[in-house]
Order: structure tokens, then sequence, then C-alpha cells
């Protein structure tokens, strides 16, 4: 036989604590604006308000868009510790053609290769999505295919790559190993909220791989690609149907998010 004990004072005023803290946290996320002064998305905001509650600090999101606009139709929040440095890495070597001669790199190779490059960096800078290091590889590794380079060539130009590449900063080591406790604090979170539930994989919510930078939590495996081109009505249609179970993944995990923070009567 059990008895349900009902909770004591302390216990009480502690529950208190605990939604005047979530309320403030809700609070502050209405008032948190983007480069264009757009507030965050109605669906994927309670996930938002549940991880900084828990103090897992959120640097972009999106709750997905089944259109022709730049991003990604699968919901995702970009996760990164507070305070990053404003310089991640050292200054590097100039790549000059003096020092691309000295890897079997001539004026023309070195003009494409400046080429590709550039491409590559205002493809990152225009996208509106944080990117890890791992798909930015990805990212560049598609230019080089995109211009036509060997595997001679690519040899070559990682030869010279780790040479000039840069070195990272005290500020940005520290700060990574913060970055690593909020991966670990998110992976956690993650796996106690799928202990019991069970949903399709693509809609299942994942957690990317790689914490050097932003890091990022999403689903909707067979759409985590950027959209570069454009939709017909019958693919948006279909891709509307996943969104909405997507979307509704990430309200049950807001949901498990909110509990457990109400649930932590000892902070």
């Amino acid at each position: 036989m059990s008895e349900h004990l009902s909770p004591d004072g302390s216990q009480m005023e502690r529950m208190a604590n605990q939604q005047e803290r979530w309320e403030k946290v809700s609070a502050e996320v209405e008032t948190v604006t983007d480069g264009l002064g757009k507030k965050i998305e109605r669906g994927i905001k309670p996930a938002i308000v549940g991880l900084n509650a828990l103090e897992i600090n959120t640097y972009q999101s999106c709750e997905g868009h089944a259109s022709d606009r730049k991003g990604y139709i699968l919901p995702w929040v970009g996760i990164e510790a507070s305070n990053a440095p404003e310089k991640f890495y050292e200054d590097a070597p100039e790549v000059t053609r003096e020092l691309c001669a000295q890897y079997g790199i001539g004026d023309e190779l070195f003009e494409k290769y400046q080429q590709a490059n550039q491409d590559y960096a205002a493809t990152l800078q225009e996208s509106d999505v944080p990117t890890t290091e791992g798909e930015a590889r990805k990212t560049r590794d598609a230019f080089y295919q995109e211009y036509s380079f060997s595997k001679e060539d690519i040899a070559k130009f990682e030869g010279m790559s780790a040479i000039v590449k840069p070195q990272p900063t005290l500020e940005y080591l520290e700060w990574r190993e913060k970055n690593k406790e909020l991966w670990v604090k998110v992976n956690d979170l993650l796996g106690a909220f799928y202990k019991t539930r069970s949903v399709p994989e693509d809609v299942k919510i994942r957690l990317t791989e790689n914490y050097d930078n932003v890091f990022r939590i999403y689903n909707g495996l067979e759409d985590n690609e950027p959209r570069l081109v454009k939709k017909s009505t019958k693919e948006k249609e279909v891709y509307r149907r996943r969104l909405k179970n997507y979307r509704t993944e990430f309200k049950a995990f807001a949901g498990f998010l909110k509990n457990t923070f109400l649930k932590k009567l000892n902070l």
C-alpha cells in the first residue's frame, strides 16, 4: 500500500519559485528578435523557452517552412554557450601564388581555387541557418566537385591547408569546453525524452554531432538539407504534411522540457 503525500510548505514555495522563473524566461523570449526585427516563430517558441529555462542558451531557430524561402523545411534550434569569443582562430598565413607553387598548384589552378573558395564563403554567409563544421566541409566539397577538381588537385589543397591552418585562440578553447557541456546536457535530455517514446526515425529529434561552434537539434531526417531549388505545388503539399509531424514532435519535446524544469525543486 502506498500513500500520496501532499507537498509541505517548503516544497510548495520551491514549486512557486520554479513557476515564477518559467514565466520570467517566457517573457524574455517574447522580446527576442533576429537581425531583421522578427520575433521567434510561434511553432518553435515553446522549445526555446524550455531550453533557456534549463540554462541551455539558444542562438537561432526556425519552425520549418514548406515554401521557396531560404533555409530548411524542418524545424531546428541552434544552441551555443553564452559569450562566444569574437575570434575563434589566430590569423592564418595568406594563401599566395608563391605558396601554392610550393604544392604544385599553378596559376590557372590557383585562380580556380580562389574562385571556388569565394563562392563557398559567400554561400555560408548567405545561409540563414547556423552551419556546423561538418556541414561546412560538405558544402566546400560540393563546390570542389562543381569546379571539377581532381582528386590530385584536392590532395594539393589539403596539403597546403595543413600548413596554413589557423590555430585556435585560448578564449575559443575555453568556450568550446562550455559548448561541449551544453551538448552533453542536450544529448541527455533527448535520451530521457525518448527512453519510453517511440516515433518514426524521420520524426525523431536529433542532435548534430559537432559542438565546435553552433550545434543544432532538428528532426525531419528526410529533409535535412537546404532547399536550393523551387518546388512544385504537389511537392509543397507533401512537405506540409511531413512538416506537421515534425512540429508536433517539437511541441511534445517542449512539454517534456517544461515538466523537467518544473520538477527540479532542488534548484
